[in-house]
């Protein structure tokens, strides 16, 4: 029974409650709200007792200006304490509501020249700070001496009554706007969150419609250049390699298909020629050695794609060990050489000592691989196989042809698997798999290697493997 694809089940619904408390929206809004009610109500405060501070202050002006003006008159009518209680008396009258009052005083605490309505309070002397804070009066205290041996003590103050007032009106308006911001800031922190968050529930909802069967769509760019336009760059990136991994992916699954095919039906027809008619032992032995051919075609293959599953999978662990890759190089060589001698080419071999840590199966089989592709796309010429080391340290394995090269435009895709380039890689001419330069690759990064190709038509090509030095 053939089964029909599904889309994913949409994800569990939230509670009502849950869904709120999860929301990004109300949790920005939450935090907005408390964010300014706690700078606005910290201001505020701020400003309460900044309002407190500018009125005494002024308050305290206008006392040291009146203590100046005592001091003129104690200087311009002294000893005639009587002119000077007048005095102090008419100013206390003009400045009634702000219950002025003010005393001379000698050293003793005699009072020599008062204001009447002087409250009771203790005045210390010319020690105590000045101005000060008194129950409810602020107090400036002076000491004027006319002359060596002689002192006065002036005293002014004035109620904070109205200073008191003002700020507690003040405080009234403060308690007033709180409310009020209380009221608002949640309803304008919705506002904005909801502003805010409206480009990022269009992306949820785009990237929510997206399918393996249709990733061409793509997160529009508001061409803002914030945070959110740098998430859809993002995303599109991402949706990108997947598209591309997906395409190398379906690439890969036909190709594969394709090669599995094409000796599974050569065994196949094989056989049922085999099975025709009756024949002789040695056609019967013909017709089998064919079919054991093409199964150990089969089975290379199918290992091939297995190796390179496991690279793909991050399965592909290799031994670490000491082994000498000049070493390896030699005996791969003398294994190639009758095959090259054949073909009417020379195998050059220069070589340095070049002890690594690798898997020495991965390298036998990088170089086989290497040497093996130069030798077939190679008509005509020499094959030279070099292992040196750098100024670094680095070891160094060079497989260099003079075979016809590969194009420039199918040279970025030679270690891409199964490609079909007509001079990269023709397995109609080569008789391969297309899958030898994809698995050098996969064994040196898995050895902590890397590779990479040069070439030019009607001139050769060189590839270069390249292992760090890791001591």
């Amino acid at each position: 029974m053939s089964s029909v694809p599904r889309d994913e089940p949409p994800p569990p619904r939230l509670s009502r409650w849950r869904f709120f408390s999860r929301s990004f929206r109300i949790q920005a809004t939450v935090w907005n709200t408390f964010t300014i009610l706690l700078f606005t109500i910290a201001a505020l405060i701020g400003l309460r007792y900044g309002l407190s501070f500018t009125l005494l202050r002024e308050e305290d002006k206008l006392l040291a200006e009146d203590a100046t003006e005592v001091t003129l008159l104690v200087k311009q009518f002294a000893p005639h304490w009587d002119q000077v209680g007048e005095e102090l008396e008419r100013k206390a009258e003009s400045h009634a509501p702000r219950r002025w009052f003010g005393q001379v005083r000698d050293l003793d605490g005699n009072i020599l020249a008062s204001s009447r309505e002087v409250p009771s309070l203790p005045l210390i002397g010319s020690a105590a700070p000045s101005p000060r804070t008194n129950g409810s009066f602020r107090i400036t205290e002076r000491q004027y001496s006319p002359r060596e041996g002689q002192a006065f003590q002036i005293v002014v103050g004035a109620t904070t009554e109205e200073i008191e007032e003002d700020v507690a009106r003040f405080t009234q308006l403060v308690l007033i706007a709180s409310v009020f911001l209380l009221i608002l800031a949640p309803l304008g922190g919705f506002w904005l969150a909801g502003r805010v968050i409206r480009p990022l529930a269009d992306m949820i909802a785009r990237t929510s419609k997206l399918r393996p069967s249709n990733i061409n769509e793509r997160l529009p760019i508001r061409q803002t250049g914030d945070e959110l336009d740098q998430l859809a760059i993002t995303i599109n990136s991402m949706l990108d390699r997947i598209a591309d991994y997906l395409a190398r992916h379906r690439d890969l699954t036909a190709n594969a298909a394709h090669e599995l095919r094409s000796p599974l039906a050569a065994m196949l027809s094989t056989a049922e020629v085999a099975l025709n008619q009756d024949r002789s032992a040695e056609e019967y032995k013909d017709l089998l050695g064919t079919i054991v051919e093409e199964c150990l075609r089969l089975g290379s293959l199918v290992q091939q794609l297995l190796l390179l599953a496991e690279s793909d999978a991050g399965r592909l662990q290799p031994r670490d060990e000491p082994v000498r890759l000049d070493e390896i190089a030699a005996k791969t060589v003398e294994m190639f050489r009758g095959v090259a001698e054949h073909r009417g080419l020379i195998l050059e071999l220069h070589t340095q000592q070049a002890t690594i840590s690798a898997d020495s199966g991965h390298l036998r089989q990088i170089v086989g691989n290497l040497i093996d592709n130069a030798i077939k796309f190679t008509t005509k010429g020499t094959v030279k196989i070099e292992v040196s080391l750098d100024e670094s340290g680095s070891r160094i394995l060079k497989v260099t042809d003079t075979g016809a090269g590969i194009s420039p435009e199918h040279l970025p895709h030679v270690f891409d698997r199964f490609y079909r380039g007509e001079q990269a890689r023709s397995r109609l001419t080569s008789g391969g798999t297309g899958l030898g330069l994809s698995i050098c690759k996969a064994l040196a990064s898995a050895n902590g290697g890397s590779i990479d190709i040069e070439s030019s038509l009607g001139v050769g090509t060189v590839i270069r493997v390249v292992f760090l030095k890791t001591d």
